[in-house]
């Protein structure tokens, strides 16, 4: 009971990668996005299709990524799949990766650019506090586990990121 609903009843793993979810509905993926848009996790999307090459060469980046980034959400939608979900977030060449934070897009990837793509993740997945997750995991530590770690900032938090 303590699991995700989204891991069983509105999400397909990726035979890829078990980091990667995949979507085959309208309907799934609007229920997984509004319920997502409550947390303050990234969620990058890789729109892709089954003919598109620069998707493939894409493909193991995008899988290197999330076994890297476990903090991050990744999201396989095909675009001849799902067009209309393409459509909301204005894909017009492939692949594409859209950052989301908070149901926003916050950036966004075109094309086969891993070092680009990989820039973005590590800007946008920054806690709110400034520490950066992969430098000094005994400060986030802190930051993710502990109230008190910012007792007399929250003034100056609502000021500076609301």
């Amino acid at each position: 009971m303590g699991g995700n609903m989204f891991n069983s009843v509105y999400v397909d793993r990726s035979s890829e990668s078990s980091n990667i979810l995949t979507f085959h509905s309208t309907a799934k993926w609007n229920a997984h996005f509004d319920a997502f848009k409550q947390t303050d996790k990234l969620m990058v999307i890789d729109f892709t299709a089954k003919w598109c090459r620069p998707c493939k060469l894409m493909n193991p980046v995008i899988q290197e990524f999330a076994a890297k980034y476990t903090d991050v959400e990744f999201i396989k939608i095909d675009v001849d799949e799902l067009w209309e979900v393409s459509q909301k977030f204005q894909v017009q060449a492939l692949p594409a990766f859209i950052l989301i934070k908070k149901g926003k897009a916050v950036d966004k990837v075109v094309g086969v650019r891993k070092e680009e793509l990989k820039s973005m993740i590590e800007k946008h997945r920054k806690l709110i506090c400034g520490h950066d997750t992969m430098i000094n995991s005994e400060r986030v530590r802190s930051c993710m586990f502990n109230p008190d770690h910012h007792r007399g900032t929250r003034k100056y938090l609502q000021l500076r990121f609301h």
